[in-house]
């Protein structure tokens, strides 16, 4: 029983997080409260959904591999929990520009293994990007359970993905620059910061992944429950 209680409290905590952080942010006070909002009573119900198949990510993908073919883009629809939004074979892809749409679809990546196409493989480098070891580290260590995220996430209606974003703090965080920044669509908040630790980085975000411009998702993935560690690759 006080195993169970520690557990329920580190959760309620974590979920509270956001709303604390942001109260300390230089934003207007109507969004700090919009957040808050947002982060409490939409985005953490929903990923408190999708934080046991996020846990259980390293453990379960070992076991789904062995049922994807190297042809394969996604997994199979039995195991759509672990699948990945974008594809199961990484995001380096080449872009063609669709003039009908406006916008530049991915193609999938190259069933070659050639020098040229594992460069593409920056998180598992030396391995092709669909290798069983990619993959895994794609599926079950970097992104896990995004496709099951964007799932639970905002599903957009009237082209609502196309209206202008708010955007607060410094777009330019990554791997390479430390900072925070807090992004709005319609009702929906991001929270993103960027810690650095000595040679590798924390990265956190919480609420609706909007900060993407151009986003033809169909929902907004939620991602309340993310917590990266990554190598820092600035000065």
């Amino acid at each position: 029983m006080t195993y169970l209680i520690v557990i329920l409290a580190i959760i309620v905590i974590w979920n509270l997080a956001p709303s604390v952080m942001i109260l300390f942010l230089d934003i207007p006070w109507k969004d700090k409260l919009g957040a808050m909002k947002c982060f409490t009573f939409s985005a953490a119900p929903r990923g408190l959904i999708g934080l046991i198949p996020d846990l259980l990510a390293p453990i379960v993908v070992p076991f789904i591999l062995p049922f994807t073919k190297w042809e394969d883009d996604h997994l199979k629809p039995i195991f759509r929990w672990w699948d990945n939004n974008v594809s199961i074979n990484g995001d380096k892809f080449v872009w063609i520009w669709n003039p009908e749409k406006q916008v530049g679809e991915p193609q999938p990546m190259s069933l070659e293994d050639t020098p040229e196409v594992r460069a593409l493989c920056y998180y598992a480098p030396g391995h092709h990007p669909r290798s069983n070891y990619a993959r895994y580290v794609w599926l079950g260590l970097r992104n896990r359970a995004t496709l099951l995220a964007q799932d639970l996430g905002y599903k957009y209606k009237d082209g609502e993905n196309k209206a202008p974003r708010e955007v607060w703090g410094d777009i330019t965080i990554g791997r390479d620059k430390e900072g925070w920044n807090v992004n709005k669509l319609n009702n929906l908040y991001q929270l993103c910061i960027i810690k650095r630790l000595g040679p590798v980085c924390i990265r956190i975000n919480y609420g609706y992944k909007i900060w993407f411009k151009g986003n033809d998702d169909p929902a907004a993935a939620v991602v309340n429950i993310s917590f990266s560690l990554l190598g820092w690759t600035g000065k």
